[in-house]
Formats: C-alpha cells, sequence, structure tokens
C-alpha cells in the first residue's frame, strides 16, 4: 500500500474487519504506547492487541481483546472472538490537541520543578 496520506488512514481503519496492534514483551513493548490504536478505536474498529504493558491498561474492561504477545495460538483465538463478536471498545480517545495539551502542561510542570505524577 505504500505510505498512505494522513487523511487517508481512518479510511484504511474503517475497511479492516479486526485490527491487530502486535507489541513484543520488552522494555520497548512495555513502555511504548501504540498510539495507532487510540486512531482504531476512533474509527470504531475491533481491536486485538497484546497484553503487554498500556494495552493492559487500556484494554482491561475488554480482557477479551487482549492476547498473549509471541503467542501465535493466543493470537488466532483472539481475532476470532473479534471476528464472532466484534467488540467494540468504549474508551475516551484523546485528540491530538488533547495529547498536545497534556504535553505541554507535563513540560510546564518540569520547567517550574514540580513534575506532575507518572501516572497523568
Amino acid at each position: 500500500m505504500g505510505i498512505l496520506a494522513l487523511e487517508e488512514v481512518p479510511a484504511l481503519f474503517s475497511a479492516l474487519d479486526v485490527a491487530v496492534v502486535c507489541n513484543r514483551d520488552s522494555a520497548f513493548g512495555r513502555y511504548s504506547f501504540p498510539q495507532k490504536a487510540y486512531e482504531i478505536l476512533a474509527c470504531r474498529v475491533p481491536l486485538v492487541a497484546a497484553a503487554v504493558g498500556s494495552m493492559n491498561e487500556l484494554l482491561a474492561a475488554y480482557p477479551q481483546c487482549l492476547y498473549e504477545p509471541e503467542n501465535p495460538k493466543s493470537l488466532a483465538q483472539a481475532i476470532e472472538r473479534q471476528l464472532a463478536a466484534r467488540t467494540v471498545v468504549d474508551v475516551l480517545t484523546p485528540s491530538w490537541a488533547d495529547s498536545a495539551r497534556q504535553l505541554a502542561d507535563f513540560f510546564e510542570q518540569v520547567v517550574h520543578g514540580n513534575p506532575l505524577p507518572l501516572d497523568n
């Protein structure tokens, strides 16, 4: 498919029966947050994600959407569950402006020597 223009990404996600977010159980996988998960959820597309790091938190109320990382059988079962149930995860998906505001607030707190707790 090559590189898609940003405005074409929602059309791609919306065409999917199930979106899969893969991460390994590694330092990177546990630390990172795949922004594409929010983009997929904003398109109201059923999602399956590796049970790693922030995905465990984001999908805590939707354990059927998680699979064991690096376990093909678990991934296949999670995809089959989603194809059958088509669970749409209903979580607040922040806009880019929301995320920018949160980051700006964080930097403001750091600059003034009063960092916010890491869970904000």
